[in-house]
């Protein structure tokens, strides 16, 4: 006789790195059907006949697509597919997405990334998140990289205040599971392994415009790959959003 814990697995086919596998073969929601080594992780499963995915860097998904921090949840969970972002849109979008969803990202903007990989779905990104500006982006690759690393720039009128800003930040991520506002100082500590990114938000003037320069951080295999998958998969399950992680 099957246990209600047995009856509410999902039936899980899924591709990526060894991380996504480890994560996927603890997560007590899934039964792992088959798993595929691959460089880029995707995840597909069943509930009853209802099969659906969960990608990652695909902005034209047929579906949702973003950073689930700053999305609406019940789209994800009735989608028969849906993406989350690379890991260079996901570090822009902690960076600069408060921004663009608020109508704040008008003006010139940049994002600087220790590395390059999926560097050129962060435009995409920012737009379809609400920004209206282009943004430069600038690869510094260090060598080792074992956190992923963004530095953004952003330009906003001055008649928006300080205080305003850091408003738009905290209502996004003040009860994130998986994105932390830290110090400067601590942005790239406590990451190796770990599911979240931090990041850290300063405001100055600069003209007659204040810059607002976001950091921002995450292991590679964390918020800024298979960790964020499978959260991505668990609000499309349902499930609760650290299960497994």
């Amino acid at each position: 006789m099957n246990t209600a814990h047995e009856e509410a697995q999902i039936t899980v086919r899924a591709q990526g790195p060894e991380a996504l596998y480890a994560i996927l073969s603890r997560h007590h929601r899934v039964r792992l059907e088959d798993f595929e080594d691959a460089a880029t992780p995707q995840i597909e499963f069943a509930v009853g006949t209802w099969h659906r995915r969960a990608l990652f860097g695909h902005p034209r998904v047929e579906g949702p697509y973003g950073l689930i921090e700053l999305m609406d949840n019940n789209p994800i969970v009735c989608a028969d597919a849906a993406s989350c972002p690379g890991p260079a849109a996901t570090l822009a979008l902690i960076g600069l997405g408060p921004l663009a969803r608020a109508s704040l990202l008008t003006l010139p903007a940049s994002v600087e990334l220790n590395f390059q990989k999926g560097a050129e779905e962060v435009p995409t990104a920012l737009e379809m998140q609400g920004g209206s500006v282009d943004v430069r982006i600038e690869t510094r690759l260090d060598a080792p990289v074992t956190v992923l690393t963004a530095t953004c720039l952003a330009q906003i009128p001055e008649a928006i205040s300080e205080a305003d800003i850091h408003d738009v930040y905290s209502e996004c991520y003040d009860r994130s599971f998986f994105v932390r506002r830290v110090s400067e100082e601590r942005v790239t500590d406590g990451l190796l392994g770990a599911p979240f990114a931090n990041y850290c938000l300063r405001v100055t003037e600069q003209g007659p415009q204040r810059a607002v320069e976001v950091k921002v951080a995450a292991d590679p295999d964390g918020k800024a790959g298979s960790a964020q998958l499978v959260h991505l998969m668990n609000v499309m399950g349902g499930f609760e959003e650290g299960l497994g992680l």
